[in-house]
């Protein structure tokens, strides 16, 4: 048996006779017996579970419920007379609320009928009970307040009607004189419907004449080149000429579109951020841009104004592409004529420079002769330097010409490494460059002229030293390829911008134009290497994935790898102490750094030497020296940046001197801006150095007597 059929039988045996009743007066369940007082009346049946009731039993029941669900307290009713089963008895009505524990918002009583005690046979019948009397008098006070509410009610709905008809009387004599004003204006009407016809007929003419300027505008817009775009407020597109469509994929259903709200072909971002400004501030702007094609417009952005103020933007875009190739061409000419000036001159200086400070520090009197030799030998070296920049010229002269003399013959290519390497290995050591060779260990025969293809090679070489920091990778391969030989230079260098690919050969045409220019060149090595692969029936090419990282050279000829790593040298050790008078000298040109360093020991100063600009910063902040002769033109931190440091954190007790190859006017000025004291050309003569060094500290004979015997270092100690 389930747990609920117990319950079931235990409430049918103890349960008194009762009812469970919703707040709705839903019957719910019935205990004990007491479907007797249970009547199923005729026609349709009520969910109300008190009509199912008698009327004396429904009237007692109903008295007591409303009470209970009023107080939410047991209602007892005794006395109450009932007919059940054909006897007649007195019966006692109860009804209490039952809690919910599970729902507090779903009220339930239970309706208990119980018979009252019976009297004894032969006496007489008890007075009625005076909770029957109780019950007569609550259901006479419900009805009674009912009535009284029924009552209000129904006065409070005659007020409202009265009210409301005194409204209608209000709005009805509103409508008549509304009607009657509606009359008069209706008469005004008339009168005005005459005034515009009068008008209406101005107007059709000057709408004709509107037509026929339209019809002109829309000529003339159909017919000029200058594209045209009109926008309103909103940067809809009020209209546009035939000629901007291509350049902003303008169709005549766009008109009413945001400008951008689609993709157009011109380069320029702030387009958009242009149109909202001159809407803002009612000024033009004007600039050059370019579209995806590759060509040039001159785009203007002008407020359209009417009645003074800015209703919009008229934006024109001006085809200028012949006239900037035309521009360009005047000017990838006359920049690279002054380009080329400018490098020879300063490739000139710094050889030049050397060689003069060598002679004059032959010239003097008691020169070790170790120190002549050492002088001699740059002045060697350095017109053997000046040789080569007068040959590159002439091999400009020869390629312009199609004049470059050739003697060919049948070689094997990788016979030319060694000559090439060598013309290169001292820049290869003093850079401690990671440089390895990839030769085919089988011959490389190619039909040319050896020389040509051992300058080309060693140009390439000369290239990706200039372009790769110090300590780079630099990669020679030589190998077979397809009826090819291929020659192959690769570095780990500052790589080449994509827009200079395509014009990385031609004359003149450097990648990076800095101060620091010690590894020298004019811009022409790749243009002769160009000439020579093409003379032997070969091409070159380059490739990079772009700046800074690094760079590929290729050479293929009709019919390239990794040598063992290079020891780079270990670095000087910082020197440890300082001499008076102490100059600290900052070169990244060996031969005019030990000339320099030379002639101002024969002055009696004590030198450091510094390569670079990050050595010859240390060495002013640790030994705080008289003075410093700095190059402009350093790998990594250059001059200026030298002098500023020194000025921002050291102050004023180090004369700083720039020794440059840049002389032009406003380069002085940049120097002395800088923090400079002075500004001198190379070469740097000995006259021009003494009288440098009578600025910072005049030396007497004595004092170059005594401090003569300077301590000798190489590579960065004082002397």
């Amino acid at each position: 048996m389930s747990l609920v059929g117990a319950y079931d039988a235990l409430l049918s045996r103890y349960m008194p006779p009762g009812l469970l009743i919703s707040e709705g007066r839903e019957l719910l369940h019935v205990f004990g017996d007491a479907q007797q007082f249970l009547r199923i009346k005729p026609g349709r049946p009520s969910s109300d579970a008190l009509d199912l009731l008698d009327d004396d039993l429904k009237a007692a029941v109903t008295g007591a419920l409303q009470k209970a669900q009023k107080d939410w307290q047991p209602v007892h009713y005794s006395g109450i007379r009932l007919s059940v089963g054909g006897r007649e008895g007195l019966y006692r009505v109860s009804v209490e609320p039952v809690e919910n524990q599970r729902s507090k918002a779903l009220q339930m009583f239970v309706a208990i009928v119980e018979m009252a005690e019976q009297p004894a046979e032969g006496d007489s019948a008890p007075p009625l009970d005076s909770d029957v009397r109780r019950l007569s008098r609550d259901r006479i006070e419900g009805l009674e307040a009912e009535l009284r509410y029924t009552k209000e009610n129904l006065q409070a709905t005659i007020e409202e009607v009265e009210t409301s008809n005194e409204e209608l009387q209000a709005t009805n004599e509103e409508l008549v004189a509304s009607n009657e004003e509606l009359q008069s204006t209706n008469e005004e009407l008339h009168s005005v419907n005459e005034e515009l016809y009068t008008v209406n007929a101005e107007y059709q003419k000057k709408i004709s004449e509107l037509m026929e300027l339209h019809a002109d505008l829309e000529a003339l817009l159909a017919a000029t080149d200058i594209g045209t775009i009109f926008l309103d407020h909103d940067l809809r597109i009020r209209k546009f000429t035939p000629s901007v469509s291509a350049a902003f994929n303008l169709l005549q259903q766009d008109v009413g579109r945001r400008i951008d709200s689609f993709v157009h072909n011109i380069l320029h971002e702030r387009l958009v951020d242009d149109v909202e400004e001159v809407l803002r501030s009612g000024e033009p702007r004007q600039r050059e841009v370019r579209d995806r094609h590759g060509l040039h417009y001159l785009l203007r952005i002008l407020p359209y104004q009417a009645r003074k103020s800015t209703r919009g933007a008229v934006l024109t875009l001006v085809d200028v592409t012949a006239l900037k190739k035309a521009e360009s061409q005047l000017s990838d000419a006359v920049r690279r004529r002054d380009q080329f000036l400018a490098m020879l001159s300063h490739e000139l200086r710094n050889p030049l420079n050397a060689i003069v400070s060598a002679t004059a520090l032959m010239r003097l009197p008691n020169v070790p002769p170790d120190t002549a030799r050492h002088a001699y030998e740059i002045i060697e070296r350095q017109g053997a330097h000046m040789a080569k920049l007068l040959d590159e010229l002439l091999d400009v002269s020869r390629m312009t010409q199609n004049k470059m003399p050739m003697q060919k013959r049948v070689f094997n290519l990788s016979d030319i490494v060694p000559d090439a390497v060598a013309a290169v290995q001292k820049r290869l050591e003093e850079g401690r460059y990671q440089f390895l060779r990839e030769i085919a260990a089988a011959p490389l025969w190619v039909n040319g002229d050896a020389s040509r293809l051992q300058q080309a090679l060693a140009n390439l070489l000369d290239n990706a030293i200039k372009y790769t920091p110090a300590e780079g990778r630099i990669v020679l391969s030589m190998q077979p390829d397809d009826g090819h030989v291929v020659i192959r230079v690769k570095d780990t260098g500052v790589g080449i911008e994509p827009h200079l690919l395509s014009s990385v050969f031609d004359l003149f045409v450097q990648s990076h134009q800095t101060l620091a220019r010690s590894s020298g060149g004019m811009g022409v090595g790749l243009s002769v290497v160009r000439s020579i692969a093409e003379l032997h029936g070969g091409e070159v090419n380059a490739y990079s994935a772009g700046a800074g990282k690094g760079s590929e050279f290729i050479i293929r000829l009709p019919r390239a790898a990794a040598p063992p790593q290079l020891p780079a040298p270990a670095s000087d050790a910082p020197p440890l102490f300082v001499r008076d008078k102490l100059v600290v000298i900052v070169e990244d040109d060996a031969d005019n750094r030990d000339m320099l360093r030379a002639l101002l020991e024969s002055h009696g100063f004590a030198v450091y030497a510094a390569a670079s600009g990050q050595e010859g910063l240390l060495a002013i902040e640790r030994f705080s020296p008289v003075a410093a002769l700095v190059d402009i033109g350093l790998p990594g931190i250059d001059g200026y940046e030298v002098a500023e440091y020194v000025r921002r954190n050291l102050g004023e007790r180090t004369y700083l001197v720039a020794v440059t190859g840049y002389g032009q006017a406003d380069d002085v000025q940049t120097a002395l801006s800088k923090g400079f004291n002075r500004h001198v050309v190379k070469p740097l003569s000995r006259e021009k150095l003494v009288e440098v060094l009578a600025q910072f500290l005049p030396p007497s004979a004595d004092a170059a007597q005594t401090d003569a015997p300077a301590q000798a270092a190489s590579g960065g100690t004082p002397r």
